[in-house]
């Protein structure tokens, strides 16, 4: 076998079994780049050093570790810290209010909750894990750069410094090494089909922007162990743009999708006397609309009063995330089918080539992704989401120079959109910054 089929039959099925982490095909070239590296640093031949690639091994873990993409930021999603502060940390005050942060990366999440709390004069009791130990020792280590901090949450940030949580110094935040008096940090597997024990019971959990990495079985599985981990009326949080895709059979029979008019969250159903339940969102139960059968939350908020959906100048998110919701289904006639139907606002017709390329895609047409990558560029030349995924595309069959043109071209106008601080675009990325793109580009120029 070559290297490149022990990367993709062997050791990219290990990493997927045991993590549950589903790596893209252009992702695959990384890792062969990574254990050819490592096979020669320890002078051995590539197919040994792939036997020593096996779970519970330093070296299997060093592979994980390489494989995941941790690109966070404080107070990333503000509308998450929004809802807490308007509508649950009020009746927490003077009490504690325990929350997990399941995919905590390097730290900035369950400190931003920390800080949050410990401003609204809740007593915090987190508990952070991930399974990138590096990532852990980063956050062990508390020394953030400005990559860490976003236009999204910005107006967050004072409260950093006013809950004495860190201090900035020298263009860096430095932790306040007390604060893990409040937050213990463990590595967790997500995928290991077994409790956290590292904790009783948890008000608040949050597991955002790691259910991209897996299946809808080990989404189904992760949900249904977080919800035994929730005390009654608890909640659970994940990224915008996952839950709301999220099927109803994927959400346990314990828990319900609840949307309280700004954002959505899994809510534990038992437990009348909750806090929770009876207090803060008392009438905001997520309601099917009469005539329509489905209970995904993209079809609710897409779907009219009757079951002839019409998407004539629908807004581009809302059709971002029906398409999105029919692609996770693998539904990609439906998905084209549905987008046939949408009629772009005046100025906004790049977006549908956008997302008839992100169809071709998912269903393996890639010439035809390419060229509609094409068309949405070349109908708004400042549209970077479509040069860089024409780039990604490109850079995955092997056309590295062409590829580096393409990120080239994407340079220039993602720059302006960072500097110009917009937000045109954001929810085209899963709640990556702007700035993880740029570097991304950046690298591969």
């Amino acid at each position: 076998m070559s290297n490149s089929e022990i990367i993709s039959q062997i050791i990219i099925p290990r990493i997927t079994k045991n993590t549950g982490i589903r790596i893209s095909p252009i992702y695959e070239k990384n890792i062969e780049k990574y254990v050819e590296k490592n096979a020669l640093e320890k002078s051995l031949p590539f197919e040994e050093y792939c036997d020593l690639l096996v779970p519970d091994t330093v070296e299997f873990e060093n592979l994980i570790n390489a494989a995941t993409t941790n690109e966070t930021y404080f107070f990333r999603e503000k509308a998450h810290f929004e809802f807490l502060q308007k509508t649950i940390l009020p009746f927490y005050r003077g009490k504690e209010l325990v929350v997990w942060s399941g995919a905590c990366s390097s730290g900035e999440e369950p400190i931003s909750l920390y800080a949050l709390l410990k401003f609204w004069g809740v007593k915090p009791k987190i508990y952070a894990s991930d399974i990138d130990s590096n990532e852990l020792d980063l956050f062990k280590k508390g020394v953030y750069s400005k990559y860490s901090f976003n236009v999204d949450g910005k107006e967050f940030h004072k409260i950093l410094e006013d809950t004495k949580t860190g201090s900035f110094e020298n263009e860096k935040f430095i932790l306040n090494q007390d604060v893990f008096n409040h937050i213990t940090v463990k590595q967790f597997n997500l995928a290991g089909k077994r409790l956290p024990d590292f904790f009783d019971k948890a008000d608040i959990i949050f597991l955002r922007n790691v259910f991209i990495y897996f299946d809808n079985n080990l989404r189904k599985e992760v949900l249904n162990l977080a919800a035994e981990k929730l005390t009654p009326g608890g909640l659970i949080f994940l990224s915008v743009s996952e839950i709301c895709c999220i099927d109803s059979d994927l959400i346990p029979d314990s828990m319900e999708k609840v949307n309280n008019g700004s954002t959505y969250f899994l809510m534990k159903k038992d437990g009348t006397k909750s806090v929770l339940i009876n207090t803060i969102v008392p009438k905001t139960e997520f309601k099917v609309p009469k005539k329509i059968e489905k209970k995904d939350c993209c079809d609710s908020i897409i779907a009219p009063k009757t079951v002839e959906t019409s998407v004539k100048n629908t807004d581009a998110k809302l059709v971002f995330e029906k398409v999105n919701s029919l692609l996770s289904q693998n539904k990609f006639d439906d998905a084209l089918n549905y987008l046939d139907d949408y009629e772009p606002h005046l100025g906004e017709k790049f977006y549908k080539e956008y997302f008839y390329a992100l169809i071709c895609k998912e269903s393996g047409k890639m010439d035809d992704a390419i060229k509609h990558f094409v068309l949405a560029e070349t109908i708004n030349p400042s549209f970077w989401p479509a040069h860089f995924n024409h780039g990604m595309l490109i850079k995955e069959r092997g056309k590295d120079e062409f590829a580096k043109r393409c990120f080239g071209k994407c340079l220039l106008p993602l720059k302006d959109y960072i500097d110009s601080e917009k937000k045109d675009f954001d929810f085209l990325m899963e709640s990556f910054s702007p700035t993880y793109f740029y570097e991304l580009c950046k690298k591969n120029t």
